[in-house]
């Protein structure tokens, strides 16, 4: 403990340091320039908020770019200038990309995250130009132990410190610097774990050993991981049994790419033992992806059952997306009776590069695409409070979205909307009770369906206010066999041209029927 006040302690971390940094000095920039943009963000509001978010998004994308490009230059593939060339060109890219993003908007996060992953996974690919299928796993396996390190050390660091502030508050009463907790994170998560993580990359000189995972991974997978693999085999396969006599449900989709994910997983964490013939090296390697194959046919099936009848959201999206990784990994290694570590990687680069963006991107796919209702057909406009020109929003939109459930002749629905002013009401619904809202400008009137029943429920908006006052009450409706109670939670009018309109509300709505009131 002494050491941490002596000299050549603080020499040795500055030399680690300088090592790094010299190493890779354009990720350490990066990095940096991420943090500084972050806490920027974090101590602003407006516009200089809205840059410096997107500042420090697009300098993360573009870290895990350079890191990818820089593995390959140090294999001899790529020249450096070219290497130089191809960063700023895609980094200009991606960065004119992110700025036209909308982080409000749920979409363009799951965008976001598209390319998050898609950088990550251009990262763990690079290694391939190494040459040897050996060569990648060494490489990746140290990779993997460093991230578990850095993770641990990075989480260590941000709370020993967080405590360490947060008891100079209280024992001191010291109450300046509101963020500072925030800065510690942002610094912890984006410079000391880039840094941490950075000084344990393995240089190209000793990826020709012979490289063995640690005895714990090993222990772990062998009497945890493979048998649980090896028990949702059975439990699966047997329900594909059941399936024989009906009964198909969506939820198999998720249940197959756990069990995939998972075994996929454990393939890659033990390949080093692939030969081994002992229990349970030899089912793992040999058979479980073959056994795999009826089950994401099953998943598949499952999948397109849902998507068509409720239409591509950006969940169901992603989930289509994850099931063509998952079957393109399992081909593939059925094909060549062995999975290749190389595959997952590549499977995800190919399948995320088509996904991200581009017409077959996850926002354009799921802006085109409107759930049938009961009867197969598009879904009709139910009601338009106004005339005029209609911009429909999607219930991903994180302000806005409607949730429908029910037990017995109950329903509820819990709904929010903001900036309403600017958009006209449109009202679609799916069969299983989905819908889709757009609020009437410069009007308050709102239509709610409850496609259980085809019910229709319509109120004003200003309703929800108490005369003369900004408080909250319930409003009661009947009709079509129906009392529906609609109890505001929050809402916010704005006069312009004097008249009164909603520019946020989120209220929820009780629904009973007449007849099981009675």
């Amino acid at each position: 403990m002494a050491s941490i006040l002596t000299t050549k302690f603080w020499w040795d971390i500055l030399q680690s340091l300088r090592a790094v940094t010299g190493q890779f000095p354009r990720e350490v920039a990066l990095a940096f320039a991420a943090m500084v943009s972050i806490m920027v963000q974090v101590e602003n509001t407006g516009e200089v908020e809205r840059i410096a978010l997107h500042l420090g998004l697009a300098f993360i994308l573009a870290m895990n770019l350079s890191l990818a490009l820089t593995i390959v230059v140090r294999s001899g593939k790529l020249g450096s200038v070219i290497g130089w060339v191809i960063w700023l060109a895609v980094t200009s890219a991606l960065t004119w990309f992110v700025f036209a993003l909308d982080f409000d908007k749920t979409i363009d996060v799951v965008q976001y995250a598209y390319l998050i992953v898609l950088v990550h996974m251009l990262v763990v690919s690079s290694w391939i130009s190494f040459g040897s299928v050996e060569r990648f796993w060494s490489a990746v396996i140290a990779m993997f132990h460093r991230i578990l390190f850095a993770v641990l050390f990075t989480s260590v660091l941000q709370l020993g410190l967080t405590l360490v502030v947060s008891s100079v508050r209280l024992l001191f009463g010291f109450e300046g610097i509101s963020h500072l907790e925030a800065h510690i994170a942002i610094f912890a998560f984006f410079l000391f774990n880039t840094l941490f993580f950075l000084s344990g990359l393995p240089p190209p000189g000793d990826l020709d050993r012979k490289h063995s995972i640690d005895p714990m991974p090993l222990i772990f997978v062998r009497f945890v991981l493979a048998p649980l693999v090896f028990l949702f085999l059975v439990i699966l396969w047997a329900y594909g049994a059941k399936l024989v006599f009906g009964g198909l449900t969506e939820e198999i989709t998720a249940y197959v790419l756990v069990l995939t994910g998972f075994a996929i997983f454990a393939i890659l964490l033990t390949w080093s033992e692939r030969d081994v013939q002992g229990f349970p090296w030899r089912i793992l390697h040999r058979y479980t992806l073959t056994a795999l194959v009826p089950l994401l046919g099953v998943a598949t099936w499952a999948w397109i059952v849902r998507l068509q009848s409720k239409g591509i959201d950006d969940t169901g999206f992603t989930v289509a997306a994850l099931l063509a990784v998952a079957v393109l990994i399992v081909a593939t290694s059925v094909l060549k009776r062995r999975l290749d570590p190389r595959v997952p990687a590549i499977a995800f680069v190919i399948v995320l590069c088509i996904t991200t963006a581009g017409p077959f991107g996850v926002s354009a796919v799921s802006e085109r695409s409107i759930g049938p209702d009961s009867s197969g057909s598009k879904p009709e406009v139910l009601k338009k409070a106004v005339k005029g020109e209609i911009d429909s929003v999607r219930t991903s939109s994180p302000a806005r979205f409607l949730i429908t459930y029910g037990t017995g002749d109950t329903w509820s629905a819990s709904f929010a909307l903001s900036d309403v002013d600017d958009d006209d009401v449109v009202i679609t619904t799916s069969a299983d009770g989905a819908a889709t809202i757009s609020f009437p400008r410069l009007s308050t009137l709102v239509t709610l369906v409850y496609s259980v029943r085809r019910d229709t429920i319509v109120f004003d908006a200003k309703d929800l206010l108490a005369d003369n006052s900004d408080s909250l009450r319930v409003i009661e409706r009947s009709g079509n066999g129906v009392r529906t109670i609609i109890m505001a939670t929050d809402a916010t009018l704005v006069r312009r041209n004097g008249q009164w309109a909603i520019s946020r509300l989120a209220a929820t709505t009780f629904t009973t029927s007449l007849k099981s009131s009675k």
